[in-house]
């Protein structure tokens, strides 16, 4: 369930984003596809039983995706 609110809130993020297909599409790209590799990661861990050390490591993966994401967002705000 609460994979569903997140995959809801990363299309959300590409299609808030679409203005830059146009503006910069190099920039577009990059967070499509990265956006992608997390909505794919979520998808194939959500459909797993995993354990106590597992989820943790599912954690930190996503924790360093989303960093990512964050990181494109905020090269592009200030100019880099």
């Amino acid at each position: 369930v609460h994979v569903d609110k997140f995959l809801k809130e990363l299309n959300d993020i590409r299609h808030n984003s679409l203005y830059f297909m146009y503006a910069d599409i190099d920039f577009f790209t990059d967070i499509k596809i990265e956006l992608q590799k997390l909505e794919d990661y979520l998808i194939d861990t959500g459909n797993q039983i995993v354990d106590e050390e597992e989820q943790k490591d599912v954690f930190v993966q996503i924790q360093y995706m989303l960093e990512r994401i964050y990181k494109l967002f905020n090269n592009k705000y200030i100019g880099n």
